[in-house]
């Protein structure tokens, strides 16, 4: 087995459920948060989240991982500047957010079956997850609403 699927296996065994959950714990105004559902590559996302990040929109997917740890000659604690919040990070620290990959799937599922028209989906304080009207067909930014 090659180097990048070894890693992508072990990402994917480190799984954790509702990681959604202490952004909004730790900020009671925020009421949703908008997130990319596609990656690069218009591909569905697969979910990962460190557990340095400090923002509620620090998601990865997996290939953005693998690709990290390529670049850091396939080392599992090599660290890099996360792309949204500045904090050091490393590969080690992410886990596979189960329950937006379920969530995605199903949005997926239901939207972009035969080609890519949602692109951001909302995920409610109360773990629900919607379509963003707003931003349907579109991927220009990802934000969050306070009350």
């Amino acid at each position: 087995m090659s180097k990048p699927e070894d890693i992508r296996k072990k990402l994917l065994a480190k799984k954790g459920r509702n990681l959604h959950a202490r952004f909004f714990k730790e900020n009671p105004e925020i009421q949703y948060f908008q997130i990319f559902i596609t990656n690069h590559d218009d591909q569905q996302l697969v979910p990962f989240r460190n557990k340095k990040c400090s923002m509620v929109n620090c998601v990865y997917d997996l290939e953005e991982i693998v690709s990290k740890y390529q670049i850091g000659k396939d080392n599992i604690e090599y660290s890099f500047l996360c792309d949204t919040c500045n904090n050091l990070i490393s590969i080690s620290g992410f886990q596979y957010d189960e329950t937006l990959a379920l969530k995605i799937r199903d949005i997926w599922n239901q939207n972009n079956s035969s080609g890519i028209t949602v692109r951001v989906i909302r995920q409610l304080r109360n773990g629900k997850v919607e379509v963003d009207p707003e931003m349907k067909g579109n991927s220009i930014y990802i934000s969050w609403k306070t009350i």
